[in-house]
């Protein structure tokens, strides 16, 4: 709990008082050492406790490394699919990730965002990225322009529920996965869980060509699900509903074993439990 700290500076003093107090009423000294003892520990604790959670009250969101790229518009589609799945399979292996979520378009651009734990060192996490990068050059085509790495930033809380449909799979047929975004996407709205969707035109393929956006979570292939939640409803419980309602769709196919879905955003904060704060279900 981030706020302990604050907790034990304020028993310390309490304990102070309490010691006086017992000498002054009772004259009992052995109570009196005893709380200026306790109270002096307390104190000494809530000091260490708070220089380390350098005196913050609350706990600081996770925070993301975003990796982009461009490539020439003439570059093999399937050979930079690959290497860049590749990429993302290194960052996925880095400690203290908490998620991975990959975007390229045809034009010949791409970012993947890198999710790591609050806990996480900023350095340490600069250098595994790097790492990554450095290792994923064997896989990199060469018409593939030098990755830039941005600094880590703290992953900022929206509004808007991010849902991602995950098909863990590499069969090349993505049909499934778009009936099931189309699945989830109306069941959704229906059920009031979001409001003004993003369309899903971008990343689901019309008329043979191919899809403007290309999204992973980690390495494999997914569908984004945005909207926004109700208004009157937490962001925590709107995540919650929207995950409940996803696998509610999922669990009807009889491929279900072959899809996920998950939160996007702040990773596995972003995963309440499926209860309000009364303990009835949504």
């Amino acid at each position: 709990m981030k706020s302990f700290w604050l907790i034990c500076l304020i028993g310390g003093v309490l304990a102070f008082v309490a010691a006086s107090l017992f000498f002054a009423l009772f004259g009992n000294r052995g109570a009196r050492i005893f709380y200026r003892l306790l109270g002096l520990g307390l104190v000494v604790l809530g000091l260490y406790l708070g220089k380390a959670n350098q005196w913050s009250l609350t706990e600081p969101p996770p925070y993301e490394i975003v990796v982009s790229g461009t490539w020439p518009g003439d570059h093999d589609a399937r050979q930079t699919s690959a290497a860049l799945t590749a990429l993302a399979s290194e960052f996925d292996r880095i400690a203290g990730v908490m998620q991975v979520v990959s975007e390229t378009r045809p034009e010949g651009s791409y970012r993947c965002s890198v999710a790591f734990h609050r806990k996480f060192n900023l350095e340490g996490a600069k250098r595994s990225v790097d790492a990554a990068m450095n290792v994923a050059k064997l896989y990199i085509p060469s018409d593939l322009r030098p990755l830039r790495r941005g600094n880590p930033t703290p992953v900022r809380e929206s509004d808007q529920v991010s849902l991602a449909i995950i098909r863990k799979s590499m069969n090349g047929d993505e049909s499934p996965l778009w009936e099931l975004a189309r699945a989830v996407a109306k069941r959704l709205v229906e059920e009031h869980a979001l409001f003004a969707l993003d369309p899903l035109d971008d990343q689901i393929p019309s008329g043979g060509a191919p899809p403007v956006l290309v999204v992973r979570v980690e390495r494999w292939p997914a569908v984004r699900i945005t909207g926004s939640r109700p208004a009157d409803t937490w962001m925590r419980n709107a995540s919650a509903r929207c995950l409940e309602l996803a696998e509610m769709e999922r669990v009807k196919r009889p491929d279900a074993e072959d899809f996920e879905t998950e939160i996007l955003g702040t990773g596995q904060d972003m995963v309440p439990p499926l209860r309000d704060w009364a303990g009835h279900r949504y």
